[in-house]
C-alpha cells in the first residue's frame, strides 16, 4: 500500500514539476512582441465523477520542455479561458474550456474566496485531485488545488 501511495505521489510530483518548467520557459518567452500566457490541467488521480479521463490521442506529446521549442504551442491556449489537459501519464491529451469543466462544481462552495478572474480555475480542482497551473500576462504562475491557490511564483 505505502508503494503504491508513493508511486502515485512522485507521479503527481513529477507532473506538477514539468509543468512548472513549461510555464517558467514560457514566461520568458514573446510572441508577437507580446508575453505568452498558458495553462495546463493535470488531470487528477481521485474520483471524479462529472469528468473521464479522455484517451490518448494518436500522437499525443508529453506536456514537457521540449513543447516550447513548438512555435504554435504558444497559440493553442491561453491560460485564462482555456488550458491543455495533461493525463496522469503527462501526455498533453486535449484542450479544454476552464468555464465548462468548472461548471459541474458550480453550486458547490470554495474554502477560500478566489478571484473573480482565476474563480473557475479554483473550482476546476474541486473534485478529483485535478491540478490546475496559469502562467498569466504578467508573467505570475499561479497554481491551483484542491479549490485554493496554494501558490505562486513571480
Amino acid at each position: 500500500m505505502f508503494l503504491l501511495v508513493a508511486t502515485k505521489m512522485a507521479t503527481v510530483t513529477d507532473r506538477v514539476s514539468e509543468a512548472i518548467e513549461v510555464l517558467r520557459i514560457s514566461a520568458l518567452s514573446t510572441y508577437e512582441d507580446r508575453r505568452i500566457s498558458t495553462g495546463a490541467l493535470l488531470f487528477g488521480f481521485e474520483p471524479d465523477a462529472s469528468h473521464a479521463l479522455p484517451p490518448h490521442p494518436t500522437g499525443a506529446l508529453p506536456y514537457s520542455s521540449e513543447l516550447t521549442s513548438i512555435r504554435s504551442f504558444h497559440r493553442i491556449c491561453d491560460g485564462l479561458r482555456t488550458v491543455a489537459l495533461v493525463d496522469r501519464e503527462g501526455l498533453m491529451v486535449e484542450l479544454v474550456d476552464v468555464s465548462e469543466w468548472a461548471r459541474p462544481f458550480a453550486e458547490l462552495p470554495l474554502p477560500v474566496p478566489s478571484a473573480r478572474r482565476y474563480e473557475a480555475h479554483s473550482r476546476s480542482t474541486l473534485c478529483g485531485g485535478h491540478v490546475c497551473l496559469v502562467l498569466t500576462p504578467n508573467g505570475e504562475i499561479k497554481i491551483f488545488a484542491n479549490g485554493v491557490r496554494p501558490l505562486a511564483f513571480d
